[in-house]
């Protein structure tokens, strides 16, 4: 794929101990598309999603955000600068409410309470949870939940979305729900990278795909070439996809 590199990695490396959970990754991800990171668990994918949030400074390597060396800055600056991410183990503030817990993201662009209720309420719309709006978190279900947080993360205006298992989890009809939600976040402007274990929903959304395995990259390519590549196959798949 050509087009404009909106963020990349070069050559990260992040050890703990006597482990490398991510050896000389470099990446690509271009503005405007939907870029699926796969891998078998233990491969390093969430860690090289904390290295590019801040959440993790790599032992060697850079990260770029818009040409940008945002390399080790704190994970709220990275935020702030463009880049936004939901967790695999979704944690919302449980005495809040869905609207409570979007303001309080959309309070950190915004000028005051008017306006980030205001934000609030569009995303909690946008992603079919108005309804919920002044449910305290606790009450709400797993795809609810999972829903505010991608609306929390919204509510930072990304450029550059960063989803870590947003469908796990989910049946059928929730799976192919959020897809669509995922299609209507590109269709605002914002560039994704998500890591997934379901291959369904990764081949159905992603132009492209990029594959880790004991830390490395090892294929990159279109969802048709993902799933014909011998390697692939082996590493994460067990010789059946």
């Amino acid at each position: 794929m050509s087009g404009e590199v909106i963020l990349r990695g070069e050559g990260l490396v992040k050890s703990f101990g006597g482990l490398i959970a991510v050896n000389e990754v470099s990446f690509n991800l271009y503005r405007g598309e939907i870029l699926g990171l796969i891998g078998p668990n233990g491969a390093g994918k969430t860690t090289l999603f904390n290295l590019i949030t801040g959440f993790l400074k790599p032992d060697r390597g850079k990260v770029y955000f818009n040409d940008k060396d945002i390399t080790g800055w704190p994970p709220h600056r990275i935020a702030l600068e463009g880049v936004a991410r939901t967790f695999q183990l979704v944690r919302p503030f449980l005495r809040m409410t869905a609207l409570q817990n979007v303001m309080i993201s959309a309070l950190s662009k915004v000028g005051g309470l008017e306006e980030a209720e205001e934000t609030a309420l569009e995303l909690l719309e946008f992603l079919s949870l108005s309804d919920k709006r002044d449910w305290r978190a606790s009450s709400l279900t797993i795809v609810e939940r999972k829903k505010v947080e991608v609306a929390r993360a919204l509510a930072l205006r990304p450029e550059v979305l960063l989803l870590d298992e947003p469908i796990a989890g989910l049946n059928p009809k929730e799976v192919d729900d959020m897809l669509e939600t995922l299609r209507e976040i590109r269709k605002r402007g914002v560039t994704i990278l998500i890591v997934e274990h379901v291959m369904r929903a990764i081949m159905n959304i992603c132009e492209r795909i990029i594959v880790m395995h004991y830390g490395r990259l090892i294929a990159e390519g279109t969802p048709s070439e993902i799933s014909s590549d011998p390697k692939v196959i082996e590493a994460y798949l067990g010789g059946v996809m």
